[in-house]
């Protein structure tokens, strides 16, 4: 059965990078633009969720939620949800020659 606990992400800008930053769980990831930090927290997040499957435990049991100053002055538009099953979807590769 899919996992459909909503989590919400936060993209803060910090000087010259962008943070993805999960409320409910204290997982962040930096990238060069916000396109950028979401796809790498992403990807960070699928591998915690595998370590956390192959430990038997319930997907980002260990983290606590982010801290309180980052809930602070939220707008709703300012908050991605993902559901935790789409985290671990596989998106199917075309086949291709390097350097196409």
């Amino acid at each position: 059965m899919p996992d459909r606990r909503l989590v919400h992400v936060r993209i803060v800008e910090d000087r010259e990078l962008f943070a993805a930053q999960c409320l409910e769980y204290d997982i962040c990831a930096q990238g060069d633009s916000p396109i950028k930090a979401l796809e790498v927290w992403r990807i960070t997040a699928m591998g915690q969720v595998a370590l956390d499957k192959q430990r038997g435990r319930e997907p980002f049991a260990a983290f606590p939620c982010a801290p309180i100053s980052l809930w602070c002055g939220i707008e709703r538009d300012d908050l991605i949800g993902i559901y935790l099953d789409e985290i671990t979807k596989v998106e199917p590769v075309e086949n291709h020659k390097i350097g196409e």
